[in-house]
């Protein structure tokens, strides 16, 4: 309750502006068979430009028209030949249909509450099922609603939080998939899981890579396990869950690789669709975009861009991304590899008996730990690699160095999976540390047993807990809402000034237009 209050206030008393993506939406999805404004659908002519408007026109691009309710067609059409999946845009028709005539940011914010609610719980669920307890459910659930980047998700009136309700209830099933051991439970799991990854890749083109990577490494861990029966089925629901959604959007508008005017990735592979290759070279197409990334002269700077979103929204860490690539990449590889050593540390102070041969020691047994990996810490390495492969491919298909911290827009999805590892890995520091000052303590008496064993209990959580309290502070002191677009003091009222008037519009590019 105290998160949605938070959310309700901070868009309806500090969100003064609006972005025009928020604007273009609504014409998106309730433009009849028009979606763009500002030009033709072929996008080879502009419209209204260098003449005199009548204001119903813009009315009539925002609003649904008496005629216009619940027309689904209309919206598909306009999803195709834009650029994103419909998903988002046909909820808000349906919204807009039932308030005919009327325009409302609220619509979309609306959509958007009911999206966190639904990822909340899932997140609490998650947490439980992965801990075994309530507590540490409640704790992620604190850390992502009351985080900087969970507002923007939501006060910002786009699809983004669709497709981050559907990352969250991605993460959940397929951990539930993983640990699935009878053939209700893998069928319930299997089933959701194909409504997750449907809904996700029909929200926004971004979410597929962000699934792909998730079945990459679940099909490569089921084939390892001989796990026969579950790869099977595991493959059909993904690969099925997919080919559902390439039919709805058209494989083209779903890869996010034709259409929209300002399309910024996917020249590569539209080339081949255009001459006609079919979808397997516009794939392989798409192969050769993604390792072309690398090569972009300013991949230091668009990665360091979205390692800022990342620092800024969840843990109030600001960082400039014209630093050296070196020296943010320094400092990350020094902490890792400290930590590294700390961790090694106290596994070969616990289980030697002397100093001698303990760093040698520690190596064996670090080497073999990593071949015993169990399906826990595989769970957690496919979220880390599909966040990481997700971000990898927002730097290469959208435009960091431009959009700057309004680039986090397109990694949202990825926020829930990071505070989830976030919390674990935490967790399981604090059990090092605590485990290891209890081995080193001699145990004297019954008493001093007792108190261990709560420390190494709730101890454990209530330092956990602290941590991340700690940082959720920092956050919401260090760190404001990119998504006010904010007005200047004493403001002049636009929409008064303007109100029965002619107005001359200046504009330094088409699109602006909305």
């Amino acid at each position: 309750a105290l998160q949605l209050a938070r959310i309700i206030f901070t868009f309806t008393v500090e969100k003064t502006g609006r972005h025009s993506d928020e604007i273009w939406g609504y014409g998106l999805a309730n433009s009849y068979y028009k979606p763009y404004l500002f030009m033709t659908n072929d996008e080879e002519t502009d419209t209204y430009a260098n003449e005199w408007v009548d204001s119903q026109v813009f009315t009539d691009y925002i609003t649904v028209g008496e005629e216009d309710r619940f027309a689904y067609d209309s919206v598909l059409s306009n999803m195709k030949i834009d650029s994103h999946p419909p998903l988002f845009y046909l909820a808000l028709h349906t919204v807009s249909s039932i308030f005919q005539g009327t325009y409302s940011l609220w619509y979309g914010f609306a959509i958007g509450l009911v999206c966190f609610v639904i990822l909340e719980i899932y997140l609490f669920k998650l947490g439980r099922f992965l801990t075994k307890s309530n507590l540490w459910g409640l704790l992620l659930v604190a850390f992502y609603g009351f985080s900087i980047g969970a507002l923007n998700t939501y006060i910002f009136v786009r699809q983004y939080s669709m497709v981050t309700m559907f990352a969250g209830m991605l993460i959940y099933y397929h951990a539930r998939v993983m640990f699935a051991k009878e053939k209700k439970e893998l069928r319930n799991s299997l089933i959701m899981l194909a409504v997750s990854t449907a809904g996700g890749c029909l929200t926004h083109y971004y979410f597929l890579v962000y699934a792909f990577m998730h079945a990459a490494v679940f099909f490569v861990w089921f084939a390892l396990k001989k796990q026969g029966k579950k790869l099977l089925s595991y493959s059909l629901v993904m690969l099925g869950s997919v080919l559902v959604t390439f039919t709805i959007s058209g494989a083209g508008e779903m890869l996010g690789l034709t259409g929209g005017p300002d399309l910024s990735g996917g020249q590569e592979v539209e080339k081949y669709l255009i001459a006609g290759s079919g979808i397997f070279s516009a794939l392989l197409g798409m192969v050769s975009s993604v390792t072309d990334i690398l090569y972009d002269p300013f991949f230091d700077k668009s990665f360091n861009t979205i390692l800022d979103c990342v620092l800024y929204d969840l843990f109030g860490i600001d960082i400039d991304p014209a630093l050296p690539y070196w020296l943010i990449h320094g400092v990350l590889i020094v902490g890792l590899i400290g930590l590294f050593l700390v961790l090694a540390a106290w596994a070969i102070a616990a289980n030697s008996k002397d100093y001698e041969g303990r760093l040698y020691k520690g190596s064996v047994k670090l080497v073999g730990q990593l071949k015993k990996i169990n399906a826990f810490q595989l769970l957690i390495l496919a979220y880390a690699l599909a966040v990481t492969f997700e971000h990898y491919i927002v730097i290469g298909f959208s435009s960091p160095m431009i959009m700057g911290i309004h680039t986090n827009r397109y990694i949202f999805m990825t926020y829930p999976a990071i505070c989830l590892i976030f919390m674990l890995v935490t967790k399981k520091l604090v059990e090092r540390v605590m485990g290891f000052a209890k081995q080193r303590k001699e145990k004297n008496s019954d008493n001093t047993q007792k108190k261990e064993e709560v420390l190494g209990g709730n101890g454990v959580i209530v330092v956990t807990a602290t941590i991340m309290l700690a940082l959720g502070i920092l956050n919401n002191i260090c760190s404001e809402s990119t998504y006010l677009f904010k007005r200047v003091e004493n403001p002049v009222m636009l929409e008064e000034a303007v109100k029965g008037r002619d107005v001359i519009m200046s504009l330094s590019d088409h699109w602006l237009m909305v």
